[in-house]
């Protein structure tokens, strides 16, 4: 399938995606910020995803001076902020298993897909540690443990 028929279909199914949010912040901004690489993509053939989301956050100010308030689109921001920034400085210091045994080639690439989810969780809560002390006068820990056991179950419910 071309590229251009695969933004296309994304796109719609974004937009279908923040009507069943109730247009909440967070998908909001991702739905945006997805629609800002896509442009750069198109015009430019090139794209800066922390440029979107910087532009994401700007166009949900812009339209919606009171979301400055809402904590959701903080967090998202600040979660989504460390994904870009610091994750892919421990992701591409990650070995690529070679080995000629498949089982063991398999079970070391399962092991590293763990270790990259666990990091990705742990690099998310920890940017977003400031904004959770700041509003709720302390910074919990346990989300971290908790997002890695149901953030699998989520997905198959």
């Amino acid at each position: 399938m071309k590229k251009e028929i695969r933004i296309a279909i994304i796109s719609l199914l974004a937009l279908l995606l923040v009507a069943l949010s109730a247009f909440s912040a967070s998908a909001v901004r991702s739905v945006i910020m997805l629609y800002a690489v896509y442009v750069c993509y198109i015009l430019f053939e090139e794209n800066d995803p922390i440029s979107s989301l910087f532009v994401a956050i700007a166009i949900i100010i812009l339209f919606s001076p009171y979301s400055i308030y809402d904590l959701g689109m903080w967090m998202s921001f600040l979660a989504t902020l460390g994904i870009l920034t610091v994750y892919p400085v421990f992701e591409e210091r990650m070995p690529y298993p070679k080995q000629e045994n498949k089982l063991v080639r398999y079970t070391l690439r399962g092991l590293i897909w763990c270790a990259k989810a666990i990091m990705l969780t742990v690099v998310a809560n920890f940017f977003i540690l400031p904004i959770m002390w700041l509003f709720f006068g302390e910074a919990s820990l346990s989300s971290v443990p908790c997002n890695l056991v149901l953030g699998p179950v989520i997905t198959l419910l």
